[in-house]
């Protein structure tokens, strides 16, 4: 009897034991399958996000060998066909074929873990101004103050330093025997004579003098840090005196805005207007909500240039010209500058669509160049106070430009750039070349810069 008794309990008990082993089991599938559709999203956003980077980063491979090619062709340098830009272990590969008449066309494509992209540029002869940079910055060098960034490949001749490893999206580069580069971080590569507290994520390349600087995820050296490069050269600023003069007698040969026009000191536009060909003798001011002035022609400003409200700036047909600002006395440093400063909003600059035509927005102020430089107060030729974007050109051949907004250019070139506060300065895809309706130099110019599939 007790041996029944014993059995029973014994197997009623075996039953419980298995029944709770499969509540286990069963608890168990069903945590998996909670953690699973928790944890996959997170991988599957992960992957998405690191193929973002990568293909970001062919991006500028691809912009970066065109950018090199360009400039090679453009200076009548020895270059292949096709050609390979390596960078950390990452290719692009460029070709150059002669796609008409007086045209060639510059295609590349960067490869970062194969996540390929493509960029292509069609060049043409005839009458142009070429940067070799889209940010191309003379002498005075860049100064990235608080948390702003550059989006895009910045060269300099001058250097390139920040406060706190501010962010170039692309190539740093500083010219000549005495460039450098310091707090600076890059997405590519940096190009000095000296590197200092700096992280660069491809290539560092420099002379003897590294300090306290990671390259590729290091301290130098280490297989990514190239000692002994010769320094790069200086390239000028291509924009001249002479050619910004050319294009003053162009708009005084149209008339003059004088008079009444300028009674207060200051010719304001507050109504959409049309305007060109005109050299205007006294402070010029565009403001009113969504005011559209048209240029039909060059613009010299006797003065100053102010532009608020929402301006815009336009030009209908496929032309670009120059609005400067210059009243011709190199010592006065309270005129012959251009302050953008609306309070809301963006102001913008409209070209007609095509890659020929954009606005010229020129300072001649030398408060940045002049020793001793201008008081703070006076020190900028351009300054940019609020966003900014559009087929605009900002040029300051002696003087400082001063972004303290986000800002989008076709180009931004000057004798030196402050960026401030949490600024976002970028520009528009590759190497740009202002193809104006009359111009005293000629060569060959950028009809296109596009990415292609």
């Amino acid at each position: 009897m007790n041996n029944l008794i014993f059995k029973k309990n014994f197997l009623r008990q075996r039953q419980g034991g298995q029944a709770m082993l499969i509540s286990v089991i069963f608890f168990l599938f069903i945590s998996l399958a909670i953690i699973s559709g928790f944890v996959s999203p997170t991988i599957r956003e992960f992957r998405i996000t690191n193929d973002l980077i990568k293909s970001r980063q062919g991006l500028f491979l691809s912009e970066s060998s065109v950018e090199d090619v360009y400039y090679r062709l453009r200076e009548a340098l020895t270059v292949d066909s096709p050609q390979t830009l390596t960078l950390n272990g990452d290719t692009a590969t460029t070709t150059i074929t002669d796609s008409g008449i007086d045209e060639k066309t510059i295609t590349s494509t960067g490869d970062v873990s194969s996540r390929q992209r493509k960029t292509e540029t069609k060049m043409v002869t005839g009458d142009g101004i070429s940067f070799a940079y889209g940010m191309q910055i003379g002498d005075g060098g860049i100064d990235m103050q608080g948390t702003s960034q550059l989006i895009g490949n910045a060269f300099s001749n001058g250097p390139v330093v920040g406060a706190a490893n501010n962010f170039i999206q692309g190539d740093a580069i500083s010219g000549g025997s005495d460039g450098s580069i310091n707090q600076i971080r890059t997405n590519l590569t940096a190009r000095a004579h000296a590197i200092t507290n700096s992280v660069v994520a491809t290539d560092a390349y420099y002379d003897t003098d590294v300090t306290n600087t990671r390259v590729s995820g290091t301290f130098c050296p280490n297989a990514n840090c190239h000692s002994g490069e010769p320094d790069t050269a200086d390239i000028p600023l291509p924009i001249t005196d002479t050619m910004l003069d050319f294009w003053k007698a162009e708009a005084v040969a149209g008339g003059t805005i004088d008079g009444i026009n300028c009674s207060t000191g200051t010719y304001t536009i507050s109504v959409n207007t049309t305007i060109g060909r005109k050299k205007i003798n006294c402070n010029f001011k565009i403001k009113g909500a969504g005011t559209i002035v048209t240029l039909i022609g060059p613009l010299w400003v006797f003065g100053n240039i102010t532009m608020e409200d929402n301006a815009i700036f336009k030009i209908n047909t496929n032309e670009s010209f120059a609005v400067i600002a210059d009243k011709e006395t190199p010592l006065d440093f309270s005129t012959s500058r251009i302050f953008i400063n609306t309070v809301i909003g963006t102001t913008a600059f409209q070209g007609n669509g095509g890659n020929g035509s954009y606005i010229l927005l020129a300072s001649q102020h030398r408060g940045a160049e002049s020793v001793p430089p201008a008081s703070a107060a006076q020190y900028d030729a351009i300054q940019v106070t609020t966003a900014i974007s559009g087929d605009v050109l900002l040029y300051a051949l002696h003087g400082n430009i001063s972004v303290e907004q986000t800002g989008v250019f076709r180009v931004l070139s000057g004798f030196k750039l402050t960026a401030k506060n949490a600024a976002m300065v970028g520009f528009r895809a590759g190497v740009i070349d202002p193809i104006f309706s009359s111009s005293p130099d000629g060569g060959w110019a950028s009809t296109s810069w596009r990415e292609v599939k």
